[in-house]
C-alpha cells in the first residue's frame, strides 16, 4: 500500500510543474513524504532541483527528521545541491521550510562534529533567501552557530561585518529568538577574535530586541556584555547603552549574575589583588559559564586602565614609580605594558631609556584636518542612518511579537 501511495505521489509530482502546485502538493502529502523519506532518493534524482525546488526541499526536510536512517554524505550532498541549483523565487516562497531545513541541518552537523562542512552551505542558503545583504534572516543564527562549533570564523565575517538594516517580515519564517541568537552568537565570534568594539555592539543589540521570554539567552548575553564592556571600555555599563533596556532584561538568576557584579566592582578598585581575589573565589562559576577566558583578560586590562588613569594626573613619571602606583613587580614590567599599549594608540608616551622615565603626551591627532572632518561626518551620517533603521527594525520586530501573542491567545 505504501509503495502504491509513493507511486501515486511520483505521478502527482510530474503534474505539479508550477511552484503553487508543488507547495499545495507537499502540504497535502507531508506525512506521506516523511514516512517514505528514506526511500525517496530516486525521486530526487528523477526530478531536477531547479524545476522542482519545493519537492527537493520537502524531501530533505523529511530526511532530516530521520537522520539515523539516511546516508550522511548523501544528505549533505543533497542539501548543498538544493541551495546551489534551486529556483530562487520558488525557494523564497517556502521560507518556513528552508528555515526548518537549515535549523535541523545545523543541529545534525554540530552533533556529529561536522559543523565546518555546513558553513558554506548555509551561507549559500542565506544568499538565496534574503532580499538584500542588509536583511536579517533566521538562517543567520544557524551559520553563526556552525562557525562557533567549528571555531572557524573567517567565512562568516563578511556577513557579520554588514550592518543589519532590515529583517524578514514573515512571522512563520522569522522570530525574535532568531534575531537574539544572531546577535548573541555574533558577539561571541567577535569576542573570540578580540574585536571588542563589534563584540560589544552585538551584545548591546541583544537588549534592543523586544523579547522577554528567552531568559536563558538573555542571562548569558548579560554576563558576556559585562565582561566585554570591562575589556573594551574599562567600565560597566558601557557608553551609549540605555540603562533602562539592560535593567528591564537583567538576568532572573540574580545569584549568578551578582558574582559578575562583584567582578565589575573589583575591577573599579585600584588594587589588582582585589580583582584577582574575586576571580579566584568565583573561578568555578566563570568556568561553568564558559566565560573564564574573558575573565582572565580582565587582569591585564585592569593594569592598562590604571596606567591610563595616571595620564590624567601626571605628565612625567619614572618607570619604577609607575610600577609602584599600578602594583607591578618592577620597572621592566611597567615598560612591557606601555610598549603593548602604544601601537593601539590607547596611550601616547615617550620612554627615556637613559633615566628610565615616561612622559605622557597628548594625542597627536587634532581632529581638525579636512580629511578627518570628512571621516567624522561620514561616520556620523552612517550612525544616524543606522539608528533610524534600527528603530524601524525594532518596531517591525515588535509587530511580529504582537502578532505571535495574538495568534497564541486565539489558539488557547
Amino acid at each position: 500500500m505504501a509503495s502504491g501511495n509513493l507511486q501515486a505521489l511520483v505521478l502527482a509530482i510530474e503534474r505539479a510543474e508550477t511552484c503553487p502546485a508543488q507547495i499545495k502538493l507537499i502540504e497535502k502529502n507531508a506525512d506521506l513524504i516523511k514516512r517514505n523519506a528514506a526511500n525517496m532518493d530516486g525521486v530526487l534524482e528523477r526530478f531536477g532541483v531547479h524545476k522542482w525546488t519545493c519537492i527537493h526541499a520537502a524531501v530533505i526536510r523529511a530526511k532530516l527528521s530521520i537522520t539515523n536512517q539516511v546516508d550522511s554524505e548523501l544528505l549533505i550532498s543533497q542539501t548543498r545541491s538544493l541551495f546551489l541549483h534551486c529556483n530562487v523565487e520558488h525557494l523564497r516562497e517556502i521560507k518556513p521550510v528552508v528555515c526548518s531545513i537549515c535549523r535541523e541541518f545545523t543541529i545534525y552537523l554540530t552533533s556529529r562534529g561536522m559543523a565546518l562542512r555546513g558553513i558554506p552551505i548555509i551561507l549559500m542558503a542565506i544568499e538565496k533567501v534574503r532580499n538584500s545583504p542588509e536583511q536579517l534572516t533566521s538562517i543567520h543564527a544557524d551559520v553563526c552557530q556552525l562557525a562557533l562549533s567549528a571555531k572557524c570564523f573567517k567565512p562568516v565575517l563578511p556577513l557579520l561585518d554588514t550592518d543589519i538594516l532590515d529583517s524578514e517580515c514573515d512571522k512563520n519564517a522569522f522570530g525574535l529568538q532568531d534575531a537574539l541568537l544572531y546577535f548573541y552568537y555574533g558577539g561571541m565570534i567577535y569576542g573570540a577574535l578580540r574585536k571588542w568594539d563589534r563584540s560589544l555592539h552585538f551584545f548591546n543589540m541583544c537588549f534592543m530586541i523586544p523579547i522577554s521570554t528567552q531568559r536563558s539567552i538573555l542571562d548569558e548575553a548579560a554576563k558576556k556584555h559585562l565582561l566585554v564592556s570591562l575589556i573594551h571600555q574599562g567600565k560597566y555599563p558601557p557608553d551609549g547603552v540605555y540603562l533602562e533596556s539592560i535593567h528591564s532584561l537583567m538576568p532572573t538568576r540574580q545569584g549568578t549574575f551578582d558574582k559578575y557584579r562583584a567582578l565589575s566592582n573589583a575591577f573599579s578598585s585600584p588594587d589588582p589583588a582585589t580583582l584577582a581575589r574575586v576571580i579566584d573565589n568565583e573561578a568555578e562559576t566563570f568556568r561553568a559559564d564558559k566565560n573564564f577566558g574573558l575573565v582572565k583578560q580582565l587582569l591585564d586590562r585592569h593594569i592598562k586602565c590604571r596606567i591610563q588613569n595616571l595620564t590624567k594626573t601626571f605628565m612625567t613619571l619614572s618607570l619604577s614609580d609607575l610600577a609602584a602606583r599600578v602594583h607591578l613587580s618592577d620597572a621592566a614590567e611597567a615598560e612591557h605594558h606601555l610598549l603593548e599599549m602604544i601601537p593601539s594608540k590607547s596611550i601616547h608616551v615617550r620612554i627615556n631609556q637613559e633615566d628610565e622615565t615616561v612622559r605622557f603626551l597628548d594625542d597627536a591627532e587634532r581632529y581638525d584636518s579636512a580629511e578627518m572632518l570628512k571621516v567624522l561626518s561620514q561616520k556620523m551620517e552612517k550612525a544616524m542612518n543606522l539608528e533610524k533603521k534600527m528603530m524601524q527594525m525594532s518596531d517591525q520586530l515588535a509587530l511580529v511579537l504582537a502578532a505571535s501573542k495574538k495568534q497564541s491567545s486565539v489558539v488557547q
